[in-house]
């Protein structure tokens, strides 16, 4: 099983939450834009943005590294939040790496590996790892079927 195939058989299923397939560098997975709004009895008073990815090829802690590194402040974005899930439980390894842009007046960028099959994830995370043991429960039943003879 690799992560390519999952992504492939579960598509349909990220589409569903607003994600759409996306690739930078050496890295892979989906991506969406969360909008929020603030409004008052006058209208809207602000706007503001918050991106999540959810990474299955990459490169471990060098590409951890890599994004906190390279990745600048986008206009508008608040928080850009980067799952990356790996194959090998952590061990409950909570720790998330962190960068602010100026001082978080411009936004800010969390990582955090998670796996799937036994591993807790950190708060911060929490609804986009929900997301990926749905995936992964939907590409089990998927490819049972298939082997089973079920599904055409």
């Amino acid at each position: 099983m690799s992560f390519i195939e999952i992504l492939e058989k579960t598509k349909f299923f990220w589409e569903e939450y607003g994600f759409s397939t996306w690739q930078w560098q050496e890295l892979g997975g989906v991506y969406r834009r969360v909008t929020f709004k603030k409004d008052s009895l006058m209208g809207e008073i602000a706007r503001y943005y918050a991106d999540d990815y959810v990474v299955f090829t990459h490169n471990g802690l060098s590409s951890a590294q890599k994004i906190l590194s390279q990745w600048k402040p986008i206009p508008d974005v608040m928080t850009q939040r980067v799952l990356m899930v790996v194959n090998d439980p952590l061990h409950g390894h909570q720790k998330i790496l962190h960068k602010s842009f100026l001082f978080g007046f411009r936004g800010w960028i969390d990582v955090s590996f998670y796996c799937p099959e036994g591993d807790d994830v950190h708060r911060k995370f929490s609804d986009l790892a929900v997301l990926v043991r749905n995936a992964f429960k939907i590409y089990n039943k998927v490819t049972s079927q298939v082997e089973g003879g079920n599904v055409q």
